[in-house]
């Protein structure tokens, strides 16, 4: 499984304050005369420190069997993936990429606005979206892990109609209307 942080490093410099408190506690502690010293402040800083840690923790993980988000305090989805399903992941603006997965089960899933399509095919709906941070050097590295060398990953993350075909993925790049890199990997077979 490929996981993609979810939360920006800088979130965290909320932690260096406490830090920097629970230090100038530890080195004064020898110093206090009162009966718990600076034990409580001690204490308390570490616990803050750790439940910031835990709370704005927040990843992405992509495999071939599923695409799930990991945190306590997120929503940890969990979509299991089948073949027709496609992954698609889209390079925003500030370093972020969009985690979304179309597909559908083959039966239609009872929404008011969702109908059969003229033919009678199902269409694919969105089943899974979530935001992790990255640029293309993480895209690279997704594509990487869904069997591609290096170098196809370089071009199709470069060219805007380039397409990748394997016995288990059919991968295209493409722009999207807003003028974002997007790549779709569609599941031809799963384990």
């Amino acid at each position: 499984m490929k996981f993609l942080f979810g939360t920006k490093m800088r979130y965290f410099w909320v932690v260096i304050p406490m830090l920097a408190v629970m230090t100038v506690a530890i080195r004064l502690n020898d110093y206090s005369e009162d009966l718990f010293k600076f034990y409580p402040l001690i204490i308390f800083l570490a616990g803050c420190i750790i439940f910031t840690f835990v709370y704005l923790f927040r990843a992405v993980g992509l495999g071939f069997d599923e695409v799930r988000t990991i945190g306590l305090f997120s929503s940890r989805e969990r979509v299991m993936i089948n073949e027709g399903k496609t992954l698609t992941l889209t390079l925003l603006p500030k370093r972020k990429i969009l985690v979304e997965l179309f597909g559908n089960d083959g039966v239609l899933a009872q929404l008011d606005w969702l109908s059969p399509s003229e033919d009678g095919s199902i269409p694919d709906i969105n089943l899974f979206r979530a935001k992790a941070v990255g640029g293309k050097r993480a895209l690279k590295k997704v594509l990487k892990f869904y069997c591609l060398d290096a170098q196809t990953a370089d071009e199709l993350i470069k060219s805007d109609e380039k397409k990748y075909e394997d016995d288990l993925v059919i991968i295209t790049s493409a722009t999207t209307e807003n003028g974002y890199k997007q790549v779709n990997i569609k599941f031809i077979d799963t384990f």
